[in-house]
């Protein structure tokens, strides 16, 4: 059972090209060398951002507010940056040509999902986990202060939570 602390991302998981992805890598049938320096997965995880932002408008019907599907879409591919531990040269060449995407896609849609201050190309993958945890925190924060009403069964976790949090803050102030 899904927890009603929780952000859609599985919406974006599922935004995927079984077919395509098998294939991205494979050097043998590709016309030039991939360089050393890319790593498959940010390469498959490009082309899986690209058919999200294709399908944007699609995906993201089913939220009120389309600026807070945009930034559920930055901190998705976050959370997948610091998963696949990219190194700075796979981070920057990933944030710059989703960048991109993003950009092209705003020119052609009448909704758009505006770049703000939430989609930096943080290169420091420690950074990159501090700003994502802190963004949760935040987007959680309504739901979590519901849960710590009297009888709530999680309380102790969800202030083991808190606490961590205040912690990571004041380290990074």
């Amino acid at each position: 059972r899904k927890s009603e602390v929780h952000l859609p991302h599985d919406l974006f998981d599922n935004e995927k090209d079984q077919q395509d992805e098998q294939n991205i890598c494979d050097t043998k049938k590709e016309p030039f060398t991939i360089s050393t320096k890319y790593k498959c997965s940010a390469v498959q995880l490009f082309n899986h951002t690209g058919r999200i932002i294709n399908n944007f408008n699609n995906l993201c019907q089913q939220h009120d507010d389309h600026n807070n599907c945009c930034d559920y879409f930055i901190y998705w591919l976050y959370r997948k940056i610091i998963k696949s531990n990219y190194d700075a040269f796979n981070i920057h060449w990933l944030l710059n040509n989703v960048k991109g995407l993003m950009e092209k896609y705003n020119l052609s849609n009448e909704k758009k999902c505006k770049l703000n201050e939430n989609f930096s190309t943080i290169l420091d993958i420690n950074l990159l986990k501090n700003k994502t945890a802190l963004y949760y925190f935040l987007e959680y924060y309504d739901k979590i202060k519901k849960a710590l009403n009297p009888g709530s069964t999680n309380k102790y976790l969800y202030c083991q939570y808190i606490k961590q949090i205040f912690r990571l803050y004041q380290k990074i102030q």
